[in-house]
């Protein structure tokens, strides 16, 4: 019998995480029949590092929570995976920050069947300056799922919520932070020609700790007291939201826009919804939102990044001329590429065929775990911009 292992983690983490995670913990439960067992493993459990993995046989270990690669329940099944078992690490981004976890487990995958699942072409080029063999390398979409939710013929209740009438609609939807750079987005929306009537709908909590972006640290309610003055009747902000309703405010907005360079961007869940809503988007060329620019252009218009100095700057469209929404095919490829069915027949084919060996990893993924944040930062706290591209050049528009 086959046996399929899934390492998941119940701690608390991003919303946007926890969703992926369990979207992607339903497809491998499909997979169970007479012949393969599937088993979800907690991390956070302590049975599983009680667990014997030499009873297992034709074993295959999936990891679906970037929790997962810190804990050492995934040393554990580096060290203890046998001849012709197999791993799959699914990359949600940040893999790179992750260099001192993985570094070491790593030392005990050589010569082992393991694949990385990257959702996007961007992220797997970045895993690729970290892993000796590239082979082992297979972007595979996450799984969207926008079935069992349709638009309401009828909207007037919901514009009357939000004092929406003919103005051009703008959303942004996820985590409030520095590194989403919504301050820099309200300077840009702010900006436009005021002849335009518009509303720009901030949707999504505040961060509620310190976090870290490139060369700044903000203090708790900081971020908050410097974006609240932007309130208007231009600019809403809204607290989080059920999905059946940012799904009508997708379905009724002309664009999705985000801005963000968090250091590793990836997935993009939040414009892919809105694109399958029939939404046009506005985003940052970073990251695996590069992905979303280069396939589908007639939908969604990049803003060119750069690095210097002080950090990653956008370059933000001065001459950008917003429009009411217009129909667009796009949303039938892009659920195509990203339905759970896609993901399902790609995971198949993934664990039925022989994966690369594991090979090892690269000086630069050494000099990430050895060095940590000294690779990025000098001691007085400036950002290395060589040692910065070294990694990222390629992730943004001109890195």
């Amino acid at each position: 019998m086959k046996n399929i292992v899934v390492l998941t983690s119940s701690a608390q983490s991003l919303a946007s995480v926890e969703i992926i995670s369990k979207d992607l913990q339903e497809i491998y439960l499909r997979f169970k029949t007479q012949d393969v067992s599937v088993e979800i493993c907690d991390i956070n459990n302590r049975t599983f590092y009680e667990k014997d993995l030499n009873a297992y046989r034709d074993c295959i270990f999936a990891c679906i929570h970037p929790g997962v690669i810190r804990s050492d329940a995934f040393t554990k099944v580096a060290r203890e995976m046998k001849e012709g078992d197999k791993l799959l690490i699914h990359v949600f981004g940040d893999f790179a920050r992750q260099a001192p976890f993985f570094y070491e487990a790593q030392k005990h995958l050589k010569g082992k069947q393991v694949a990385f699942l990257p959702p996007t072409r961007t992220y797997g080029d970045l895993i690729a300056k970290l892993i000796s063999n590239k082979k082992s390398i297979m972007p595979t979409s996450f799984p969207v799922d926008l079935k069992g939710w349709q638009p309401k013929d009828d909207v007037s209740d919901f514009n009357q919520k939000y004092s929406i009438s003919d103005e051009i609609i703008f959303v942004y939807g996820g985590r409030i932070s520095r590194q989403k750079n919504v301050e820099q987005l309200l300077e840009w929306f702010t900006s436009l020609n005021s002849t335009i009537k518009r509303k720009l709908f901030i949707v999504g909590k505040f961060d509620d700790f310190e976090v870290a972006s490139i060369g700044n640290n903000l203090k708790l309610g900081e971020l908050y007291q410097r974006l609240i003055p932007y309130e208007s009747n231009e600019v809403i902000f809204i607290d989080h939201l059920p999905h059946e309703e940012l799904y009508q405010f997708y379905n009724i907005a002309d664009y999705f826009v985000s801005f963000s360079t968090y250091h590793d961007e990836d997935f993009g869940r939040a414009p892919i919804e809105a694109i399958l809503c029939g939404t046009r988007c506005l985003l940052s060329d970073w990251g695996g939102f590069r992905d979303l620019i280069q396939d589908f252009p007639e939908t969604v218009t990049g803003i060119t990044v750069s690095l210097n100095q002080n950090g990653l700057e956008l370059n933000t469209p001065s001459d950008f001329n917003p429009a009411k929404k217009k129909h667009s095919d796009d949303a039938r490829a892009l659920e195509d590429k990203h339905s759970k069915e896609t993901c399902f027949k790609s995971l198949s084919l993934i664990i039925q065929n022989k994966l690369p060996e594991y090979e090892g990893g690269t000086g630069l993924l050494e000099s990430l775990a050895t060095r940590s944040r000294s690779f990025f930062y000098n001691k007085n706290g400036e950002l290395l911009t060589e040692s910065y591209r070294l990694l990222y050049k390629n992730f943004g528009t001109n890195i």
